[in-house]
């Protein structure tokens, strides 16, 4: 077996060279101290070692015996007189930088930041970059060399001056770039800082949205369109999966544009931009000025609230336009946190004044003209245009009105359903008929329970009913979410004077509820409402039917109810009592109707559900 001979190593030195010529690297610092790695972890078990050994050594020409491959006994020797043991040595060993921190960040220029990605631009935005000189010595920044600049303003600053432009060591300035409304619908602009060790490029990217700010005729027609799977189960229950939680939100607008200038504009306008973003004022929600504004002003005072006004955040600027017609307007970017009930702090001061009684102020949506935009001239050369605009930022409004009634965790459409001239119901129990129509037919049911479908009315006529209304239905997202719908007229007719305030159930005229609803969802459920507008919302717990149990001894349906009512009612003061049915929407495509301001008249079809 084969003897080698291990030089002395000193605990926590940095190795030495064995006779042969080997590398002996350093010892681990563990519970094996003294022990390098190249043999510890050629020991098939963990030898014995004492907690601080003690340093090994030989004598030129000794030979050590012991257990292993290569035969080696570690003896406690004493250590010899003489010079330290030479430094390591590596024999054949490769190298490569490591980089760091310090050559990452300095040692060129910085541009902060590099790339600039502006988005959609309504009004004139400034840039602010830094260049940042992360050397340790001088640099001369010899031009600045820009491409597809057009409508793109560069303000140098002083110092470092015009180019040529001496940066010191480590330092940095803030060059102004200021993006004007005029100039090409794409921005792709790039600057080249040419430095005499280093040319970083800055890239400079958006669109410029034109604004269309041509008045429409009323009404106006909105959509909103959820996106609803309704997974149904045979015996009427359901499951909805939500695949849009903001709706598509589109506004048909007509414009009837008289003056012939004003129809070359628009004409122009639509067609040069086809297919591209347009800012368009948000025509329903316009209010006026609260004070009239001069050019440098910065705030504009006007009421905010139920309207869709957005705050600008660091990631998305939002704008307002103050109008007067369609030629004369101004573009105003609302800064971030600027929105509150009664005003709006704007990013830049205005360039224009504006009057209470001459200026509008509205919200600007981005939005997309929905192919084909059509236009048609008639006789007398009035020009009537349609476009269906599709708005590209959505905002999530849905909320609960806190005064509307919650009733088991649902909130209860309790206003009146409004109609034009009829409400239509039904029930469908969607069987399918299989006919070989030579012989009988048989019907196979489609669900154990009817299905049952109504529709629902909305007429607000104030500005916080209808923004309230307009939360409602973000809230509700189409078919996905259920409700409490009143049937609004008597299903049940009471038969007593009173119902007491302990008493849980009343009678009622028979109308074969037991024989024929029995408690099937989603008639399950009750509303009275008094003639003084009082509601009690009441789960039904079972229905019997007594032939001679009325007041007078006639018949009778007695309805169990929980929990009790809590007051007196009297039946002269009941104006009805109705189902209370769990329903969602049928559609997930409602259409909001704005024959005036702040006045929206909404159909929405409803449809009755287990849960």
């Amino acid at each position: 077996m084969a003897t080698t001979i291990i030089d002395w190593v000193e605990p926590g030195g940095v190795g030495g060279v064995n006779t042969v010529g080997e590398f002996i690297t350093p010892p681990v610092t563990s519970s094996e101290r003294g022990i390098t790695p190249a043999i510890g972890t050629g020991l098939p078990f963990p030898p014995p070692y004492q907690p601080t050994p003690t340093p090994f050594a030989h004598s030129p020409g000794e030979t050590l015996s012991g257990v292993f491959d290569e035969e080696v006994i570690f003896a406690n020797l004493p250590t010899p007189p003489g010079p330290a043991a030479p430094p390591a040595v590596l024999l054949n060993a490769d190298g490569f930088l490591c980089p760091g921190y310090e050559t990452d960040l300095y040692g060129r220029i910085h541009l902060i930041p590099l790339n600039a990605v502006l988005g959609n631009v309504l009004a004139e935005t400034v840039l602010l970059v830094e260049v940042w000189n992360a050397f340790f010595t001088p640099q001369t920044l010899d031009s600045i060399t820009p491409t597809g600049n057009t409508g793109i303003v560069l303000v140098q600053p002083v110092p470092p001056g015009a180019p040529p432009a001496v940066f010191p060591e480590t330092s940095s300035f803030i060059y102004t770039f200021t993006i004007q409304e005029d100039g090409p619908a794409a921005i792709n602009a790039t600057f080249t800082f040419d430095f005499t060790v280093d040319a970083p490029v800055l890239t400079i990217t958006g669109t410029r949205v034109v604004t269309l700010a041509f008045c429409p005729e009323r009404p106006i027609k909105e959509v909103l369109e959820w996106k609803t799977d309704v997974l149904e189960v045979f015996d009427g229950s359901e499951f909805r999966i939500r695949d849009r939680k903001l709706p598509r939100q589109q506004f048909a607008l007509e414009y009837l544009i008289t003056d012939e200038r004003s129809q070359a504009v628009f004409r122009n306008n639509v067609t040069g931009q086809a297919g591209r973003s347009f800012a368009i004022p948000v025509w329903t929600f316009g209010r006026p000025l609260l004070a009239d504004l001069s050019p440098g002003d910065q705030v504009i005072q006007v009421d905010t609230t139920n309207a869709d006004f957005r705050d600008s955040t660091a990631d998305d600027a939002e704008s307002v336009i103050l109008w007067r017609s369609e030629f004369d307007f101004e573009i105003a970017q609302v800064g971030i946190g600027g929105l509150s009930a009664n005003q709006i702090v704007l990013e830049r001061p205005l360039e224009q004044a504006h009057t209470v009684l001459g200026t509008e102020v509205l919200p600007i949506q981005i939005m997309l003209g929905k192919d084909p935009i059509k236009w048609a001239m008639t006789q007398n050369n009035v020009m009537r245009a349609r476009v269906e605009w599709l708005s590209e930022a959505v905002a999530d409004l849905a909320e609960i009105d806190a005064n509307l009634t919650i009733f088991d965790g649902l909130p209860v459409l309790t206003g009146f359903n409004f109609i034009d001239t009829t409400v239509e119901e039904s029930v469908a129990r969607k069987y399918d008929l299989f006919d070989t129509k030579s012989g009988v037919f048989q019907a196979i049911f489609g669900r154990t329970v009817v299905e049952f479908a109504s529709r629902k009315g909305f007429e607000t006529v104030t500005a916080q009913d209808s923004f309230d209304l307009r939360k409602l239905l973000y809230a509700l997202r189409g078919k996905q979410r259920s409700f409490w719908f009143p049937t609004f007229r008597n299903d049940f007719l009471l038969q007593n004077a009173s119902i007491t305030s302990g008493a849980l159930t009343f009678s009622s005229e028979p109308v074969d509820y037991e024989r024929f609803i029995a408690q099937q969802e989603p008639f399950a459920s009750f509303m009275i409402l008094l003639n003084d507008g009082t509601q009690f919302f009441r789960r039904i717990t079972g229905v019997t039917f007594d032939e001679t149990g009325g007041p007078s001894g006639e018949p009778t349906e007695i309805v169990s109810f929980t929990p009790s009512l809590g007051q007196t009612v009297n039946a002269a003061d009941v104006r009805f009592i109705s189902y209370l049915i769990r329903s969602r929407f049928g559609s997930d495509k409602i259409t909001l109707n704005h024959a005036r301001r702040d006045n929206l008249s909404v159909r929405v079809p409803v449809i009755g559900v287990k849960q």
